[in-house]
């Protein structure tokens, strides 16, 4: 992990002001800017030309061969389902917890891998589409001094892949807290994406992941505007930590 990171990961931690003591519900929109291939064959004159275009950045199709899209060329079935197959959306869901005790961690390395998913994202290779990550999980006191925080984010891969930011809950002894979060992220098309929520306590404070668990996986062709990014001001960055 770079520097940078370590040291807002230790701003995040002294900064008690940050922790929210309810439930979360969050959406990162992480925009990959991805430049449209145009087609030999279709002009920007062509009236569909955003819409072809569009559905080759998402891996959709190929074309028909030579930098041609042969817009006015009969289609047969089976191109038609391959089409269908490449750009609808696609879901997994994980309900296994990996480890249910989330204890303190001063990295990222070793916060505590929750439950993760993966997910098999649509298309021919070397376009973009999008997954959208939503994470939920019910937590109680094991020990410490309550009430503390549980702090928590999603991960691409292992827990030092991360890019959401990290959300927090109060968690009291006894009480049961639910923390919910979600979002979203541009992804390599025709590959595998495993997704994974993290948590991580601060000082001796101990919870445990009890009662429900679950996180899900979902694949979109398309961002905001109907192409291969997410919207005007989306930035992908990692976020502040703990020490």
């Amino acid at each position: 992990m770079d520097p940078a990171s370590e040291q807002a990961r230790r701003r995040w931690y002294k900064r008690p002001s940050r922790i929210i003591p309810v439930v979360f519900a969050m959406a990162l929109a992480i925009a990959v800017p991805v430049a449209w291939a145009s087609f030999i064959d279709v002009p920007p004159s062509n009236p569909f030309y955003n819409d072809i275009n569009a559905i080759q950045g998402a891996g959709v199709t190929q074309g028909c061969g030579g930098g041609n899209f042969c817009p006015t060329d009969n289609i047969q079935r089976q191109a038609e389902a391959a089409f269908l197959h490449r750009a609808m959306p696609r879901t997994a869901q994980s309900t296994t917890v990996a480890d249910s005790t989330i204890a303190a961690s001063g990295s990222f390395s070793t916060d505590t891998l929750v439950g993760q998913v993966t997910i098999n994202v649509g298309g021919v290779s070397g376009w973009t589409q999008f997954v959208k990550a939503d994470a939920h999980m019910t937590n109680t006191y094991n020990s410490g001094t309550a009430p503390f925080f549980v702090a928590y984010y999603l991960a691409e891969g292992a827990c030092t892949g991360v890019y959401s930011p990290i959300e927090a809950e109060w968690i009291e002894n006894p009480g049961f807290v639910t923390a919910s979060i979600s979002a979203t992220k541009a992804v390599s098309t025709n590959t595998a994406h495993t997704f994974s929520l993290c948590a991580f306590t601060g000082g001796s404070n101990v919870a445990d992941v009890n009662g429900g668990f679950a996180i899900q996986a979902t694949t979109y062709p398309f961002g905001s505007t109907g192409g291969s990014t997410l919207g005007i001001g989306s930035t992908e960055s990692k976020p502040a930590h703990h020490p």
